[in-house]
């Protein structure tokens, strides 16, 4: 069948109905006339006779494309057109985050067992007016009694930022500094005694973590050389259950 397309008809009555050609602007007033055979090859190939859709396009609007399209756009791949906003149904792709960013953090073996407070500065990158620029910042740090290394506290989003990324974190990792008298395993505290001879009868002490003094033996019996002693409570805390390990001391004569 054919149907025929005037300036100042509807277009393609029957097919687009009010939103189709006739709805821009009511039609071509006083333009050519156009042949439009729906049997034609190919569905739209039967235009004018059997001319090229393309070229009545460009015959009528000057142009092959007259939406802006490429012609595979228009007639074989609008589905893959993509349209930007936030129309219905659509969904903005979330932003990537960026890089980690880990930093060791060296703690007292005094600083684990009574917890502080560490101050470190960091340089993040930042994204101002386009631009990436060095950035500097203080972050404060609780440390918990307890803690052990390993234990990482991460501060979100005070990492880089980059363009078109949110800002990555800053991990901070405990790291134990090697002690002078005691050696930690696990919650307990373990502390080797060199004692010379003439003081295996002797009231003996050592420095403890808080500055308190710490009894490793009373002087009622002699020490013997590889003799080890367990002072229960004088070890580490748990930072979950708030226990203390113990305080294990190993004897050594000299």
């Amino acid at each position: 069948y054919q149907r025929r397309v005037h300036g100042g008809e509807k277009g393609l009555e029957g097919g687009a109905g009010e939103s189709g050609m006739g709805g821009m602007g009511g039609g071509f007033r006083g333009g050519p006339q156009f042949m439009f055979n729906a049997g034609g090859p190919g569905g739209f190939g039967g235009f004018g006779g059997g001319r090229d859709a393309f070229d009545i396009f460009e015959n009528f609007f000057g142009s092959r494309n007259a939406f802006g399209f490429d012609d595979d756009d228009f007639f074989g791949g609008m589905g893959n057109v993509r349209f930007a906003g936030g129309g219905a149904g659509s969904r903005a792709r979330p932003k990537k985050k960026g890089p980690q960013f880990q930093v060791s953090l060296k703690c007292a073996l005094e600083d684990l067992y009574s917890g502080c407070t560490k101050k470190m500065k960091v340089t993040r990158k930042r994204v101002k007016s386009g631009r990436i620029v060095e950035e500097p910042k203080v972050l404060e740090i609780a440390v918990k009694a307890g803690w052990k290394a390993g234990t990482k506290i991460t501060f979100a989003g005070e990492g880089d930022e980059l363009s078109g990324q949110l800002a990555g974190d800053v991990v901070f990792v405990i790291q134990e500094k090697e002690h002078g008298l005691f050696m930690r395993q696990g919650d307990d505290l373990v502390h080797h005694a060199n004692v010379p001879e003439a003081q295996r009868k002797e009231r003996l002490s050592i420095p403890f973590l808080d500055g308190t003094e710490v009894i490793i033996s009373d002087g009622r019996a002699p020490i013997s050389n590889d003799t080890q002693i367990r002072v229960s409570g004088k070890g580490m805390p748990n930072s979950k259950t708030g226990q203390f390990g113990d305080l294990v001391v190993n004897f050594h004569i000299v």
